[in-house]
């Protein structure tokens, strides 16, 4: 059982798959769309503030929906903004996932909400922290 409502996810006609996205969108409850009290902050999403955000549960809900009907093997969204849709479609572990924007801004924010750090990068940050400390230290000395 889904979380959206009981749909019998086997018996879904495949040339009929809008009608039952639009079925099932409209018969999600009036409040459903509702994320007042929801924590729209979480993971990167809340990096930079950007004008007219759409807020991750929308999109995650979406592709929650749709993944239901079929395999999203590829995702583009034209217009990404600062990336939520775009870094949605990576934690839904859509295997391709697009984004474009105009506003160089909006570029910077949604590949640095997306890219991801490599495993050992505290190790790295630490370390590099540890070299600029001790270049600090030996500069203070010399001109001493």
């Amino acid at each position: 059982m889904n979380k959206f409502e009981n749909i019998d996810e086997d018996n879904i006609d495949e040339n009929n798959i809008d009608e039952e996205l639009k079925r099932e969108l409209k018969a999600l409850p009036e409040n459903f769309w509702d994320f007042k009290k929801a924590d729209t902050k979480e993971l990167t999403h809340s990096i930079h503030n950007y004008p007219a955000v759409m807020i991750y549960p929308i999109s995650r809900n979406i592709i929650d929906i749709v993944k239901r009907y079929r395999d999203i093997n590829v995702l583009l969204d034209p217009f990404m903004g600062s990336g939520t849709v775009v870094l949605e479609g990576m934690l839904a572990g859509i295997p391709t996932v697009y984004g474009n924007d105009l506003n160089p801004l909006a570029y910077r924010i949604a590949k640095a909400k997306t890219t991801l750090l490599p495993e050992n990068f505290e190790g790295e940050v630490s370390d590099m922290l540890a070299a600029v400390d001790a270049n600090y230290r030996t500069y203070q000395t010399s001109v001493k």
